[in-house]
């Protein structure tokens, strides 16, 4: 589904009052009478920025809270709002996620340096006027006459300088610019990266916490039948009412893990809204399952993707490059400026007439040379390149442990997949039995609920064992860089439908 299918989504910016200013020690009162307007106190100063779109907003949709607390909007919400599928919400995620918008924008900053780094050769502009009362210094044994003061009037003096050569140091100032940007792109594409993973990631604990709810709500309702059976028989006069009483006791208990199950559900898509950047997105629904694809990749396969599309590992090699840079340019301090000068002068002093003056030069200019500083400068620069050797050296070992810690344990899921599939039939075998034992009489309830208990477990661990695959295929993505695609091996599990609790209290009677 494209962007455009979410323009019902709506966001609501804050509506933050202004509060009234009070002076110290005014004293307020209800009285019409009007102070003197000596009296007034004004206030005066540039126009404060407002930056209430930085606070929560307090309107919308809050998916955390009881019924009553969330606005009315919420009603009606599964069958009224949009449908999302995880194509919808990494597109939402990208458009919106401010970690994205923010890369980009240090980007653009970061781009600004090249620029300035080029402005040094281009021409630099001076204008200066003054005007100022001088008098010779007659304690001066080149002055034998007490010569009078006079007034120096100058009314603009133009200059113009322009850098010829400097040695390299401005190309070598360009070129870590240019990779600094490069570095600051490659950050756009591991944040986008990391938004991803989080995105799939939040994607499926929301599955997951939605098919939690829905076993819960199961099993709810078969302790509810198991209450209602219990309460048949000791109507009848068939069992004691100990039954009746742990029977409810269950039903209480599993109501009491839907309630928790309910709130598991809002904070999970509380946390995928906030990843997406529309904390507060009108209400949608998600209809999905949780997939189970197979990933026929190599560990060899996924370590070559990584090299080649991983944005971490060129923005570890990229620092190298710039630290090395630094060198090169900590062996130029020392090293001259030519530059071309030229300077047109008009002024005028009050004994004498009106005069115009220039000058034009060329100048290799030498800097401050401290050859102890400088030889220290080279040295931090050396060191500082052999220590981000060794960093980009941890950092890919740390990538490359990443991918194999990873690799092995989607390996690990997917190969316990099927055995909590398995586990899955056994457990709702075992019950069907329980359940037939103790409607015919043949069984205590504690031996029914066990039953229960075992296949909630299993359904339970089922579902999260799928999560943890498809959390383990995400970061193994995330760690390569790379989308990876695989066939469905069928991972929905669908247990017969039992009976209505009509149907099983009318088959119940003795």
């Amino acid at each position: 589904m494209a962007l455009d299918a979410t323009q019902d989504v709506v966001q609501t910016e804050a509506k933050v009052e202004k509060l009234p200013i009070k002076i110290m020690g005014e004293v307020d009162t209800n009285q019409d009478k009007k102070e003197p307007e000596k009296n007034k106190i004004k206030l005066f100063g540039k126009k404060k920025v407002d930056y209430s779109e930085y606070l929560i907003p307090t309107e919308g949709y809050i998916p955390i809270g009881n019924a009553h607390q969330k606005p009315e909007i919420v009603e009606g919400s599964v069958s009224k709002g949009a449908e999302f599928n995880l194509a919808d919400c990494l597109e939402l995620a990208i458009a919106n996620n401010p970690k994205i918008k923010a890369a980009y924008a240090n980007a653009a900053a970061v781009k600004t340096k090249r620029g300035q780094t080029i402005s040094r050769y281009t021409p630099n502009l001076t204008w200066t006027s003054s005007i100022a009362r001088n008098k010779n210094d007659v304690t001066s044994s080149a002055s034998t006459t007490n010569a009078p003061a006079y007034t120096k009037y100058l009314f603009g003096s133009i200059g113009v300088s322009q850098l010829v050569y400097d040695f390299g140091n401005v190309q070598n100032q360009y070129t870590i610019d240019k990779l600094n940007y490069q570095d600051s792109a490659d950050n756009i594409d591991e944040v986008v990266n990391e938004v991803i993973y989080q995105v799939k990631d939040a994607y499926y604990y929301v599955i997951l916490a939605l098919e939690n709810k829905r076993v819960i709500q199961e099993t709810v309702e078969q302790f509810e039948q198991t209450y209602n059976q219990a309460l048949a028989f000791y109507q009848v006069g068939a069992k004691e009412k100990i039954g009746v009483t742990m029977a409810e006791v269950d039903l209480e208990d599993a109501r009491a893990q839907l309630i928790q199950a309910n709130y598991a559900v809002d904070v999970a898509i509380s946390r995928l809204n906030n990843i997406m950047g529309l904390p507060f997105i009108s209400p949608y629904t998600i209809d999905a399952k949780l997939p189970f694809e197979d990933i026929k990749l190599s560990i060899q396969e996924a370590v070559e993707i990584a090299n080649k599309e991983r944005p971490k590992l060129k923005m570890a090699l990229t620092k190298v490059k710039i630290a090395d840079e630094y060198v090169k340019l900590a062996k130029k301090t020392f090293l001259p400026r030519i530059e071309v000068q030229g300077n047109f002068s008009a002024g005028q002093r009050d004994d004498m007439d009106s005069k115009n003056w220039y000058n034009v030069g060329g100048f290799l200019s030498f800097p401050t040379v401290n050859p102890v500083l400088i030889k220290n400068q080279v040295d931090e620069a050396r060191f500082a390149y052999e220590q981000q050797q060794h960093s980009t050296r941890a950092e890919i070992n740390d990538i490359y442990y990443e991918i194999q810690q990873t690799y092995a344990k989607l390996l690990e899921k997917k190969e316990r997949v099927p055995v909590a599939k398995k586990g899955v039939q056994k457990a709702y075998e075992n019950y069907q039995i329980a359940r037939g034992r103790y409607r015919v009489g043949l069984s205590d309830p504690i031996e029914l609920k066990s039953a229960q208990l075992d296949l909630l477990n299993a359904r339970l661990a089922y579902l999260e064992t799928l999560y943890q695959y498809n959390n383990a295929k995400s970061v193994l993505e995330k760690s390569i860089g790379q989308t990876l695609r695989g066939e469905d091996m069928g991972a929905e599990l669908v247990l017969p439908k039992e009976e209505t609790p009509a149907d099983f209290m009318e088959n119940s009677k003795i």
